[in-house]
């Protein structure tokens, strides 16, 4: 059984009566949820177990609920949570009763996940999601919202969770330089030194810049990288994208490398214009460098626009 189906059931079979029973006043105000772990994405395996699993879920309060009840709400709840849910050891999966129930501020849980944001920013130059923020935004996005009558979480999220046209032009366009770097600039002339870390970095890289671009290209964020590979996977065509990088790491021909990297770079700028990014014709013969000009072009103008 999945982390984040145990979760669920727990919050609405023992956490949901006992908040309707005990703190009627705050249950419609408050949301509830999974968000952050590998089982609030379906990652979580036997592996997982170890820490943080099991049944749990966060509590996200209003600020005004937050600073008059908040710390009564979570002493009140850890003094109740039970020893077992469902055959599962809560202290086994959390390490304590108090880490497998968290009470949060709305506002101290967005600034944390956006780098000091309470809101979506009225303005495209104050939002600018760092790496750090994308891997806490891709969990934001896919992670789940068990209760939420109130509406005010779920309408914050929904803002967070789209990206502003202009940046995602940027990232499009940075990981398509990426790739010319990695790939058909770099790796033949590292390749041909002889070292073998350094090819296997130039590899690792060109990989994980292929990656990025497809989840990009889904208008979606790049999660913590111990998780990149299995929720790419899970992207539109991502698992045939990936058995072709997985043939190019076990590869160990440089020709047959160069090829497999001239291949994978025409199969991602192809999608690129597919998704309506750039069209065919605006883009000459369509290489990862060419493609990236014209929408660092269309990124600026969007810039301009929106000042």
């Amino acid at each position: 059984m999945k982390g984040l189906e145990i979760a669920n059931r727990y919050f609405h079979e023992w956490g949901l009566p006992y908040l309707r029973s005990h703190h009627a006043e705050l249950v419609d105000r408050l949301a509830a949820g999974m968000i952050s772990g590998s089982d609030s994405i379906g990652a979580d395996d036997d592996i997982s177990r170890d820490h943080n699993w099991g049944p749990g879920f966060s509590l996200w309060l209003t600020a005004e609920d937050f600073s008059a009840k908040g710390a009564a709400l979570a002493a009140d709840l850890h003094g109740a949570v039970p020893d077992v849910f469902d055959g599962f050891e809560i202290v086994a999966g959390f390490g304590s009763k108090a880490q497998s129930i968290r009470v949060r501020s709305m506002d101290e849980f967005f600034m944390d996940e956006t780098s000091g944001h309470r809101e979506m920013p009225a303005s495209l130059d104050r939002w600018k999601p760092t790496l750090r923020d994308e891997s806490h935004l891709y969990f934001l996005k896919h992670g789940r919202v068990f209760h939420d009558p109130l509406g005010q979480f779920s309408r914050r999220r929904e803002a967070f969770c789209t990206w502003p046209r202009p940046t995602l032009l940027g990232r499009i366009g940075n990981t398509l330089w990426q790739l010319w770097h990695y790939g058909e600039y770099n790796f033949d002339r590292v390749a041909k030194r002889g070292d073998r870390l350094a090819v296997m970095l130039c590899k690792a890289e060109f990989i994980h810049h292929a990656m990025r671009l497809c989840f990009y290209l889904e208008e979606d964020f790049v999660p913590y990288w111990k998780w990149v590979a299995y929720c790419f996977r899970r992207l539109e065509r991502g698992g045939e994208i990936a058995d072709k990088l997985d043939r190019f790491n076990e590869e160990t021909e440089i020709a047959m490398q160069k090829e497999l990297i001239e291949g994978l770079c025409a199969t991602l700028c192809a999608r690129v214009i597919e998704k309506g990014y750039v069209s065919a014709g605006q883009v000459g013969g369509g290489s990862p460098l060419e493609i990236q000009a014209r929408l660092e072009t269309v990124r600026q103008q969007l810039q301009d626009l929106s000042q």
